[in-house]
């Protein structure tokens, strides 16, 4: 049941039994009750390995993230991150709380503190991530600093640049073309036809998700792409409303060539689970210059200053600039250079009761590592997993790249499908069994028939 999420009740499908009495003749058809023992059994062996390995770090992050699955029933996920004696980025999930209609930031730190209580590690979470709005008050009362994930603030940002009149009626006539589509195999396979006449790739529409950019970028590149193909099944089929007009296929392609920036900016994030916060500061910058070079591009121009809004004063971020800082590759980065005095300062006074001998060794380290050759480094933690000579900075790069830029995986967030599967499987299960299962199915990578690393999921 763990691997797909699939509900504990499926075994008492009629359908699902017809198929085990071929298998199995003889198999015990009251499979829930055993297999309800048997989940918990292995839940609480994996919370017991879990509860230890999380009991001797020393610095942990936790991300929250909130996700709906009926109008009435929501539903926030806790994980916990930590950097291993080996410095290799783990990731486990804690709990699943049941919210159901209230996702007030109150209550939702309210379950953070309880669920941080429960695991015995209140005291050593500093920073929280979340795909949630209006957190950081809530957070900071608790004790700890809020950091938005960067895949949700960009849906924020391309929600807002979106927000039009005009906008809104051409992604809805976008919608109502790929469901057109969709619930006719005739408009379908005449659209075929026409693919490969015109020389176009073979590919299906795709529908969005409202809100969500890259959903709506993979719907707009292949309508854009396509549009050849569709404008000939409307003449032939004498339906207006599948028409693009010149404008509109121009604002297509503009929001085509906008949306793909931020796609390549997350693309550098990272391609698999959860990764350090420590190149966000650059790739902010590197969109909004890609942006600005859009020249009578207006979705590039709205998207830029939606981004100056919401990024606007990371740089200010103690935990974005020192997690910078202590990057091999933007160690020296010309974005920081006005607050260089500032971070290296901020990072000799986390030394705290240090002798000023001990803050002029500090100092020291921090110099030496500016001024040393980092140019091969790959990773962040590759390059500190070898500097144990560092004794001082080691440990608050021990603590700052702990910190992860996102609340979700990023395979959630580059991969559509993947993303919709897990949103499916989640929202199919019986509500007492969410927690368990997620638990498990993310806990317990021996469950899919396979040994891998946390850091290839």
């Amino acid at each position: 049941m763990t691997v797909s999420d699939q509900p504990v009740a499926t075994a008492e499908e009629v359908e699902f039994q017809h198929l085990l009495r071929i298998l199995k003749p003889l198999t015990n058809f009251q499979l829930s009750t055993g297999i309800h023992t048997e989940l918990l059994n292995m839940y609480n062996q994996m919370k017991t390995e879990v509860k230890r390995v999380v009991g001797h770090a020393q610095d942990l992050v936790l991300t929250a993230e909130l996700w709906v699955c009926t109008a009435t029933d929501s539903y926030l996920t806790v994980t916990c991150h930590l950097i291993n004696e080996n410095w290799d980025l783990q990731s486990y999930t804690l709990e699943t709380a049941h919210l159901l209609d209230n996702q007030s930031a109150d209550y939702i730190v309210q379950q953070l503190v309880r669920i941080a209580k429960d695991w015995a590690i209140k005291e050593k979470i500093h920073v929280i991530v979340t795909n949630i709005k209006h957190m950081r008050t809530a957070c900071e009362k608790a004790g700890w600093i809020h950091i938005s994930c960067f895949a949700h603030t960009l849906d924020v940002v391309f929600k807002e640049a979106m927000a039009t009149s005009t906008w809104e009626d051409l992604l809805k006539k976008c919608r109502a073309i790929v469901k057109f589509f969709h619930q006719d195999p005739g408009a379908t396979q005449k659209l075929q036809e026409k693919q490969a006449e015109l020389n176009l790739p073979q590919r299906e529409l795709v529908q969005s998700t409202h809100g969500k950019w890259l959903p709506t970028l993979h719907m707009l590149e292949r309508l854009s792409e396509q549009w050849p193909a569709i404008h000939e099944v409307s003449k032939d089929r004498l339906i207006e409303e599948l028409w693009f007009y010149p404008q509109e296929r121009q604002m297509l392609h503009s929001a085509v060539q906008a949306l793909m920036s931020l796609r390549e900016v997350v693309e550098e994030v990272g391609q698999h689970g959860f990764n350090p916060i420590s190149n966000i500061i650059p790739l902010v910058d590197k969109l909004q210059v890609t942006l600005g070079e859009m020249r009578e591009n207006k979705v590039a121009e709205k998207l830029a200053e939606k981004c100056d809004y919401h990024f606007g004063s990371i740089k200010n971020n103690t935990w974005l600039s020192i997690s910078t800082a202590l990057d091999p590759k933007f160690k020296s980065y010309r974005g920081l250079r006005e607050q260089a005095e500032k971070i290296k300062a901020k990072i000799q006074h986390l030394i705290t009761g240090s002798t000023s001998h001990q803050r002029y060794h500090e100092q020291a380290e921090y110099d030496f590592f500016v001024q040393m050759d980092t140019a091969s480094a790959l990773k962040p933690l590759q390059f500190w997993a070898s500097q144990t000579e560092f004794k001082s900075l080691y440990k608050i790069a021990l603590k700052y790249l702990t910190v992860v830029s996102t609340a979700i995986p990023m395979e959630r967030v580059l991969q559509m499908e993947t993303s919709q599967t897990v949103a499916k499987w989640r929202c199919s299960l019986e509500p007492q069994y969410v927690s368990l299962l997620v638990f498990l199915n993310t806990n317990c990578p021996t469950v899919r028939g396979v040994q891998f690393d946390k850091d290839e999921r």
